[in-house]
């Protein structure tokens, strides 16, 4: 099999959490709302600037609506080379047309749920399917600003790398490329 190049992507992060992860690789998220399910995530060239995405996400992750608190005070972006061995790109065609196929195998199968977001079980399936590692996403993520307005849209603003196996990342390549205060972002 031939081996993909190298992707690039940038993670936001708890500054906190640097040190663990240069030292140990990253964990994949297990939150249940994730476009790919369990995963690491990255933001990556393609669409606006993945540093500054990076960001964002690092910010609003560390707004906790229960408590109207920041979890963290300090947050920090990582540039990580993603090696893919076996790579979905589900913003080609092929891509697009196998993520419709799953969408309706699992339609048939009465596997989706009225009124649920699907893209996790589709990703899935096809996971399971194809052993992919890495999958590349274009979606639409609210910043800070856009999230103030209340701004809604289906049109993708951002390129995602959702890392699968955490093998694909080579851990001698992370560096730290931007750290901040968050305490004076609004959230």
């Amino acid at each position: 099999m031939e081996r993909v190049p190298p992707l690039i992507g940038h993670h936001g992060t708890n500054a906190a959490n640097v040190k663990s992860i240069f030292e140990n690789n990253f964990t994949l998220s297990t939150r249940p709302d994730l476009w790919c399910g369990p995963a690491v995530y990255f933001f990556t060239e393609g669409i606006g600037d993945p540093v500054v995405a990076a960001l964002d996400w690092a910010i609003r992750e560390a707004w906790s609506k229960e408590t109207k608190r920041h979890r963290y005070t300090r947050c920090a972006v990582i540039r990580a080379d993603i090696t893919p061995a076996k790579l979905f790109d589900a913003t080609s065609d092929d891509g697009l047309r196998a993520v419709d196929y799953a969408r309706k195998e699992l339609a048939k199968k009465g596997a989706l749920k009225r009124n649920n977001l699907a893209d996790e079980q589709i990703i899935q399936l096809l996971v399971a399917q194809m052993k992919i590692d890495v999958v590349v996403l274009r979606l639409y993520i609210s910043s800070g600003e856009e999230r103030k307005l209340n701004i809604r849209s289906r049109m993708p603003n951002v390129r995602v790398v959702c890392v699968l196996d955490p093998s694909a990342l080579n851990p001698s390549t992370f560096q730290v490329v931007h750290e901040e205060s968050i305490e004076t972002h609004d959230i």
